[in-house]
């Protein structure tokens, strides 16, 4: 009888243990949903700030003489560009999880950069 005892109670600790594993896992997963979903709502907001600044200076654009608003209008479309690269990079990331999410995000990162980049060269080019 006593035997039978002992295997009840390793069953139960083992139950207890694999609910526990469980729980843990089933608790970072959420947290890295979570920043996944924190990191695309803080860059869907910037991306519509850079294009509120690139409308910006595609309205200084109109403003200016004709030389200077075709160079004008070739940077900014490059800056559409990046964002357009950026937007899809983005879109990407959405449809994977996990380390693939972690090596994919370093794309995206890239492709920000190489857009705040242009954006900060744009702006202190046509002041």
């Amino acid at each position: 009888m006593l035997q039978d005892s002992t295997f009840c109670h390793f069953q139960a600790n083992y139950y207890e243990e694999k609910r526990c594993i469980m729980q843990e896992y089933f608790r970072k997963r959420r947290n890295v949903m979570k920043k996944m979903e924190n990191y695309r709502e803080q860059l869907e907001a910037q991306l519509k700030e850079w294009k509120a600044t690139i409308e910006s200076l595609e309205a200084k654009a109109a403003k200016t003489t004709a030389e200077t608003r075709a160079e004008f209008t070739k940077e900014i479309e490059e800056l559409r560009r990046k964002k357009v690269v950026v937007k899809e990079k983005l879109n990407e990331l959405q449809k994977v999880s996990g380390e693939t999410w972690d090596t994919m995000k370093v794309g995206v990162e890239k492709a920000v950069d190489e857009l705040k980049s242009a954006l900060d060269r744009v702006i202190s080019r046509f002041k």
